[in-house]
């Protein structure tokens, strides 16, 4: 969104911790996600969510709250794993090369430990588009 000049409004976000998804994830307890749904993502074309895992709980609190994904709001995640496939909705998801980037992580912690001066290096990101998001409602055909 900063790259792209677009503002990130507080009051669009739900911050969580561990125990809130725990309970959420594990305990089913879907009164965060439905709080949200009510007073935060009004007004919002879109939802990107921590990990699949999230955005799989929340297409399955908007069809029960009877919003449409991704006709009235699109939801993407990230990881790419298994909650993405098996989502009511399909869903777009953000991923990258686990094993490239484990051994990217290795030689990081290998030079560091010899006491080789190293750099991070961005690691690159594949978008994987499914049912789950819609075009923005400028680029949408009349």
């Amino acid at each position: 969104l900063r790259d792209a000049g677009l503002p990130l409004e507080d009051r669009h976000l739900l911050w969580f911790s561990s125990e809130d998804r725990r309970e959420l994830l594990d305990g089913g307890n879907a009164a965060m996600l439905q709080h949200f749904i009510r007073y935060r993502l009004p007004g919002c074309t879109a939802a990107v969510c921590y990990n699949d895992e999230i955005a799989y709980a929340l297409v399955c609190q908007l069809k029960a709250a009877g919003i449409a994904v991704p006709q009235s709001v699109s939801v993407a995640g990230f990881d790419n794993s298994t909650y993405s496939a098996l989502s009511p909705v399909p869903l777009t998801t953000m991923s990258h090369d686990m094993n490239r980037l484990g051994r990217r992580v290795a030689e990081l912690l290998l030079a560091r430990m010899r006491g080789t001066a190293s750099r991070p290096v961005p690691e690159p990101w594949t978008l994987t588009v499914r049912d789950s998001t819609a075009p923005p409602p400028a680029a949408q055909k009349t």
